[in-house]
Order: structure tokens, then sequence, then C-alpha cells
């Protein structure tokens, strides 16, 4: 029995969903909500989500085109960056001179200069700066590390790509063991220089490439994963977003970090990428829970079927998670996105037949990243 097709995806949601999930984790974080010590893991799911998107468009182009226009990536992320940045910059600028003491002022230069160098993440390591001590008073620049890191992975990661599959024919099997090279020593530098090299195994890049890396490795070997069965990728994402939700006390109950703890939250994200269930499943299972429209002939629950009734309670809630019509973003919100997911898991249990993923739509995905 043939999957049941799919409309074409414009856009992946799901990615915005998982963002969703790891920006309010990392604020609830800030806001000293009580739970989410750990919340800061938030960033690690951003990594990894750079890293998927990047390296997707890269390997786009260098498959489409034969090579990597190094000028026309810069290009696009100065456009990206730099006009959204700097208006941060002026204004949190602004607001310390005006709102912080004076005594304030003898570090507010430096760290202008190295936010809008994105290099800042250098600058606290050097300082010694402590991210997880909340009783310290932070730089107002303080949440420009994790973009200065993405950044200096930006710098190096097209080109070293482009090199790396200089007159391949088979591109991504050339360029996967680096990828994966990369990945090992990244992750060990964090294992081993985490406990001497505190901060600066929190800000480097160094010790974080490997979770840029990670979803780096997932771009690199989509066309394999494409052939998953449906019932597998559904299962390794419903454990990701579990292992999403263990690694914020986890890393709240560690003195150190990242280290060992950041493959949990690294890995769960990564298993979530492969699903693009956020986007697909609310449609298809209110279409089909619901009869409207009515279910495909090859469904796997007829209406007459002795389950028949098993449909009720998703019946009832589906609505709520499907306000209106289909394609609204009510995936991003992660109460809804959680319920998706136990919808999803039990019309598992209960169907064979279930879409196939959709290619990943590198064009879409330029909107984006």
């Amino acid at each position: 029995m043939t999957p049941i097709p799919l409309p074409a995806v414009q856009h992946r949601r799901d990615i915005e969903g998982l963002r969703a999930v790891a920006v309010l984790v990392v604020v609830a974080y800030h806001a000293g909500i009580t739970g989410f010590a750990g919340g800061f893991i938030g960033v690690d799911v951003f990594f990894v989500i750079s890293g998927f998107l990047i390296t997707s468009l890269l390997l786009n182009e260098k498959i489409s085109t034969g090579r990597i226009d190094l000028r026309e990536f810069y290009a696009r992320r100065i456009r990206r960056l730099l006009p959204i940045s700097t208006v941060v910059l002026v204004v949190s600028t602004l607001s310390a001179l005006v709102l912080l003491p004076s005594t304030s002022f003898s570090s507010l230069g430096s760290d202008v200069v190295a936010a809008a160098g994105f290099v800042v993440n250098m600058l606290f390591a050097a300082r010694g700066t402590d991210y997880l001590a909340g009783d310290a008073d932070p730089s107002i620049f303080q949440h420009y590390w994790s973009l200065a890191v993405e950044e200096q992975f930006y710098l190096i990661w097209p080109g070293l790509l482009a090199v790396v599959s200089l007159n391949a024919k088979k591109i991504r099997r050339r360029i996967a063991p680096s990828v994966a090279l990369i990945i090992v020593a990244s992750f060990f530098a964090s294992l081993l220089l985490t406990s001497p090299m505190p901060t600066w195994s929190y800000f480097g890049l160094h010790t974080r490439a490997f979770e840029l890396g990670i979803g780096a490795l997932l771009a690199v070997m989509w066309p394999s994963i494409e052939g998953w069965a449906p019932s597998r990728r559904a299962i390794l994402s419903w454990f990701g977003i579990v292992g999403i939700i263990i690694s914020v006390p986890l890393a709240s109950s560690v003195s150190e970090f990242p280290g060992w703890v950041a493959a949990i939250p690294v890995l769960s994200s990564n298993a979530q990428l492969p699903s693009a269930l956020f986007s697909v499943y609310p449609t298809y299972l209110y279409s089909y829970f619901t009869g409207h429209p009515s279910p495909p002939a090859n469904a796997c629950i007829e209406k007459n079927s002795p389950t028949a009734a098993s449909r009720i309670d998703l019946m009832t809630c589906l609505p709520y998670v499907n306000s209106g019509r289909h394609g609204q973003d009510y995936r991003a919100l992660p109460a809804r996105a959680i319920y998706i997911k136990a919808c999803q898991f039990c019309c598992l249990s209960r169907c064979r037949p279930l879409p196939a993923v959709p290619p990943l739509n590198v064009r879409s995905l330029k909107s984006t990243e």
C-alpha cells in the first residue's frame, strides 16, 4: 500500500516549531522560572539547526552548480544580519548609557566593538565570564556570544566544504568523513577542556563545533534518511522531544557545560529534523480523523472499522490544534506541538500506511537562514 500523498512543503515550519521550543526554554532560564535552570540548552538546539540549514544550502549549490559562490554566501549573511544586529547594538548602547551606572561604562566600549565584530564570545572567555552564574551582572551584549560562534563557524565552513569537495564526483561521500572528523575532534575537546578551561569551553567555537557539525552531518546524509520508514522517523522524533525535555533538568544538575551533557540536547535536536512532523501531521491528522475532507481511499482505519471509536479522543482535540485553516503557524506553539506528537504516536499504533517525509526543499530554506 503506497503512502498517502502530501502537498509540497513550501517552508520547514517544523524547524520554526523547534526554534520556538529553544527560544522559550532560554527565555524561561533567564526569567528564573522554576524548573528551567538548565534552559540554556536551547542554544545547543539552535546550533544544530544552523549547521543543518547552512550545510543543506551549500550542498545544494555545490551539487546544482558545481561550485560554492563564497562571495554570494557572505553577501547573503551580511544582508541578513547586519541591519538588525546594528539596530540592536545601537539601541542597547543608548539604553546602557541612560539606564546603567557610570561604573559599567569602562567595559561598554570593548563590548560594543567585540559584538559588532562577532568576537564577543572570545572577549567573555578571556574575561572569565561565568554564563551559568545567574547572580552575576552580565554584559548587556552577552546574548551576542552564540551569534558570534555561529558567524565564526560560517566564516570557515563554506570554504572548507568547497576545498574538500573539489573535483569530487560523489560530493556527499567525499564530505562526510571530514564532517565526522570535526565532530569527533570537537566533542573530545569539549570533554577534555570543559573542566580545566570552563569559560573558553563554554564560549569557544572549538568545543561547540560538534553541535553545528551534527546538524551538518544530517544534511550530508539527507538522501539516505529520506528513505527511512515513516514509523521509524516518528519514533525517533518522539525520542528527540523527550530528550530535549530531559536535558533541561540534567544540564542544571552539572556545574560545567558543555562537556558530555551537551550531547543529549544536540542528538535529541538532530532526531527531530528528519521527521518534518511538526508541519505535515497536523493537517493530515485533522483531515483524516475529522473527515474534512473525507479520508483517502487507502486510509488504514475505515469508517465502519471496529477501531473507528478510537478516533473520538483525537477528534475532540485536533480542531484546537488546527485552529481554522490548513497551514497556519500554530505549529510553533510548543504545547500544541507536543500534543501533535502524541496524536502522531497514537496514529502510528493503529495505522500501517503513513505519509513519507517530503524532500528537503532547499530553495524554501533561503528565507529561513
